[in-house]
C-alpha cells in the first residue's frame, strides 16, 4: 500500500484513531487495507447485457413483421429464414440471462453479510445458477428465499424463447399483381339499347336480369378476368330513390285509398284502427270492408306512354286504377313508382346514380363492396317519343319498365280461420323478392299493436293474436331493414347484374389485381411480444436488485476462485478445514453443518491488526464463524 494511500485513510478516520493510525503507519503499509469501490465494468456490463437483451427481442420483432406477407420463395430462403429468427430468440435470451446471473450474484453478497449460513448452503447458492440440486436445500428457503425465485426466474428464462421462432409460420397465400384485362362495362350510349321491344334487343334482356335479380336476391355472377381476381369501377346508371310523401302526394294517395275501400272493400291499417275502435260509431262509408292492404304498387298516370308501348298494361287485377285524381294538378318532372302498404305511402324516383364498385374474386366466388353509391340527379329524359327519344333515355326508360315489373301490383290478405289471415290477392312479383320480408309485410301480424276485442266489421274479426303463416320470418333478409331502403337496394342490384350480361355491356382495357396462389409467411406478433415481455419483465426485476445490492456492498463480487481466496483466510477456518484441503465430495457432515457469514473477523492471532493490539479496531474482514463475525459496513476500514 503506497504511503499515500495511507495517510488517506489516517485522515478520514476519528482524531482518536488517526493518532493511532499515525503512529503504525509503518505497520498499515505493510498490511494493505482493502479498497472500496464499485467497478464501472460490473454493473455497465449488467446493463449492457440487459440493454442488448431488449435490442435483440426488438430486432426479432421487426424482422419477422417485415417478412409477414411476403412470399417464400425457396426451400433455401424458408430454411435461412427460420434460422435467423432462432439465433435472434438464442442471443436475446441469452443476454437476458447473463444479466440475471450477474445481478443474481451480487445479491448472494449481500446475503452472506446478514445472514448466517451453513457451509453446505453457501456451496448451493454459489451453483444455484448451473446446478438444479441446489432447489432442495431447504435452508435456502428460509435463508434466501429471493435468491431462490432469482434463481429460478434464471433456469425458466430460456423456455421464453421457445415461442418465438415459431410465431412466424408458412401459410397458404395469393400473390398480387396488377395486370390490363378486358372488363366489362355498360356503354348507355350502345344503339343496341334503341331496339326498345324487339325479340333480341337490350330491352329483352334487362327484364330477365331483373327477374333473375330479384328472385335469387343477389347480385348475379359477373365475368371474372381471373379465378382471383379483383378491380375497381366506376359508372353512372339508372336506379330508384324513395321517400315519404308531400301533401300533393299525400292527397292523391288518399284518393286511393278511399276508392280501394269503396270499390273493393280493401282497407288500409290506419282505416281499420278507426273502423275498429269502440269509442265511434261505424263509418257508413266504411261498410262492406272484406281484404287487408298489405301492398300496391303501381305508376301514376301522368299523360306520359299512355298508349302502353313503353310501360307495360297494368294487369286487370289491380286494386287501384293508376289514374290520377282529376283535381291533382301537380306537375310531373321525372317518372316515379308509387306504393301503398298497410302503413305508409312511398314515393320513388328514377334517378341518375353514381356507382363506385369493388369487386372481387376469391377461388371464383363473387365479392362485391359497394364503396359508394349516390344519386346524381332525378332522370328528366330529353324526349318523350320513341321515334325521337335519344339511345340513353332508351336504355333508362327500359330499365325503369323492369322496375315496375319487378314491384308493381297488388298484395291483400283476408281472414281463414279463426285468427289466421291468408293472401287474397298476390298479383305481385314482389312476393318472389326479399322484400316480403320487410316489417311493412308484416304489420297486419304484429301482436304488439292494434288488437280490438270483440270488434267486427262486416265478417272481418280481429281479436286475439294473429299468426304469420304468409310471408318470411326472417327480417334479417330484408336488405337495411325497410321498405323504401330495400326497394333502393334491389334496383341498385339490378343495375349492378347488368354488367354480368354480355348483350348489355362492351369490354374495355382496365387495370385489374391478380391474385396467384403462393406460400407467404404469417406472423403471430401477440406470442412473441408475451414471450419475450416476460423475460424482460424478469430481467429487469432481478437487474433492480443486483443493483441495490451492489451499490449497499460497496463493492463487486463474483463467485470466482480468487474471491473464494481473498474471503476465506481466517486461522480459525484453517484450523477447522484441516484434512479438507483436497476440497474433495462429499463436505463432512460436521463441516457442511458449520454457519459462516461474511463480515469483520474476530481480532485472534494473526488477524490482529499490528503486533501489540494497539490499531484493534481494524480487522480483517472475510468469512468466518458465525459467532465470531461483526457486521462489515459499507466504507468501513478494514484489511
Amino acid at each position: 500500500m503506497s504511503s499515500t494511500s495511507v495517510l488517506t485513510v489516517i485522515s478520514s478516520t476519528t482524531p482518536d484513531l488517526r493518532a493511532s493510525l499515525s503512529s503504525n503507519s509503518a505497520y498499515l503499509q505493510s498490511r494493505r487495507l482493502v479498497t472500496w469501490g464499485i467497478l464501472w465494468q460490473r454493473w455497465a456490463s449488467v446493463g449492457l447485457y440487459a440493454f442488448g437483451g431488449l435490442i435483440a427481442a426488438i430486432v426479432h420483432h421487426v424482422y419477422y413483421s417485415k417478412m409477414s406477407g411476403t412470399t417464400v420463395t425457396n426451400t433455401d430462403s424458408q430454411q435461412w429464414t427460420i434460422r435467423f429468427g432462432t439465433a435472434l430468440a438464442f442471443f436475446t435470451i441469452a443476454l437476458l440471462r447473463a444479466a440475471l446471473v450477474g445481478s443474481y450474484e451480487q445479491y448472494i453478497w449481500r446475503i452472506f453479510r446478514h445472514k448466517s449460513i451453513s457451509i453446505r448452503g453457501i456451496d448451493k447458492i454459489t451453483s444455484l445458477n448451473s446446478n438444479l440440486t441446489g432447489f432442495c436445500c431447504l435452508e435456502l428457503y428460509k435463508q434466501a428465499w429471493l435468491a431462490v425465485g432469482i434463481a429460478a426466474l434464471g433456469w425458466c428464462l430460456p423456455l421464453a424463447g421457445l415461442t418465438p421462432p415459431s410465431t412466424l409460420s408458412i401459410v397458404p397465400g395469393l400473390l398480387v399483381d396488377m395486370y390490363s384485362a378486358e372488363l366489362s362495362v355498360i356503354d348507355w350510349s350502345d344503339a343496341g339499347w334503341a331496339s326498345s321491344y324487339s325479340s333480341n334487343g337490350a330491352a329483352t334482356q334487362i327484364p330477365r336480369v331483373g327477374a333473375q335479380t330479384a328472385g335469387g336476391r343477389t347480385i348475379l355472377p359477373l365475368q371474372a378476368p381471373a379465378v382471383n381476381s379483383s378491380y375497381s369501377v366506376h359508372f353512372y346508371g339508372p336506379s330508384l330513390q324513395c321517400g315519404g310523401t308531400d301533401a300533393s302526394h299525400q292527397s292523391a294517395f288518399d284518393y286511393y285509398t278511399a276508392r280501394a275501400l269503396n270499390e273493393s272493400g280493401t282497407v288500409t291499417y290506419a282505416q281499420a284502427v278507426e273502423i275498429f275502435d269502440d269509442r265511434a260509431e261505424i263509418i257508413p262509408e266504411f261498410k262492406g270492408a272484406t281484404s287487408f292492404l298489405v301492398y300496391s304498387a303501381f305508376v301514376p298516370d301522368i299523360g306520359w306512354f299512355s298508349n302502353g308501348e313503353f310501360l307495360p298494361s297494368m294487369p286487370a287485377s289491380l286494386l287501384w286504377s293508376p289514374e290520377l285524381p282529376i283535381d291533382y294538378t301537380r306537375e310531373q318532372e321525372f317518372l316515379q313508382l308509387w306504393f301503398q302498404t298497410a302503413g305508409n305511402s312511398i314515393v320513388c324516383s328514377l334517378t341518375n346514380t353514381s356507382f363506385d364498385l369493388d369487386i372481387e374474386f376469391l377461388n371464383g366466388t363473387q365479392s362485391i363492396t359497394q364503396r359508394e353509391i349516390y344519386t346524381v340527379s332525378p332522370w328528366t329524359p330529353t324526349e318523350l317519343t320513341s321515334t325521337e327519344s335519344n339511345v340513353q333515355d332508351q336504355a333508362y326508360l327500359t330499365t325503369f319498365v323492369t322496375f315496375v315489373n319487378t314491384l308493381s301490383g297488388n298484395v291483400t290478405l283476408q281472414q281463414a280461420f279463426g285468427t289466421e289471415l291468408s293472401l287474397k290477392l298476390d298479383d305481385s312479383n314482389v312476393l318472389n323478392t326479399a322484400l316480403s320480408a320487410c316489417p311493412e309485410f308484416t304489420l297486419w301480424f304484429d301482436t304488439t299493436t292494434f288488437r280490438p276485442t270483440n270488434s267486427s266489421i262486416y265478417g272481418i274479426n280481429l281479436s286475439g293474436n294473429i299468426t304469420n303463416y304468409v310471408f318470411p320470418n326472417d327480417p334479417s333478409i330484408c336488405r337495411n331493414g325497410s321498405l323504401p331502403r330495400a326497394i333502393e337496394d334491389l334496383a341498385n342490384n339490378i343495375t349492378i347484374s347488368m354488367l354480368g350480361n354480355a348483350d348489355l355491356t362492351v369490354q374495355r382495357e382496365g387495370p385489374v389485381n391478380i391474385s396467384i396462389p403462393c406460400n407467404v409467411y404469417q406472423y403471430d406478433n401477440l406470442n412473441l411480444v408475451i414471450s419475450y415481455t416476460g423475460a424482460i419483465i424478469a430481467t429487469i426485476f432481478s437487474v433492480a436488485i443486483g443493483m441495490f445490492a451492489l451499490y449497499e456492498n460497496g463493492v463487486s463480487h463474483s463467485t470466482s476462485f480468487s474471491a473464494i481466496l481473498n474471503t476465506t483466510r481466517s486461522t480459525r477456518l484453517s484450523d477447522l478445514t484441516q484434512g479438507n484441503s483436497l476440497g474433495a465430495e462429499p463436505l463432512a457432515n460436521d463441516l457442511g453443518d458449520l454457519r459462516l457469514r461474511f463480515g469483520l473477523l474476530d481480532n485472534e492471532g494473526d488477524e490482529k491488526a499490528s503486533p501489540d493490539g494497539d490499531l484493534g479496531i481494524v480487522r480483517q474482514a472475510g468469512f468466518g464463524v458465525a459467532d465470531h463475525v461483526d457486521k462489515l459496513r459499507r466504507g468501513q476500514v478494514c484489511f
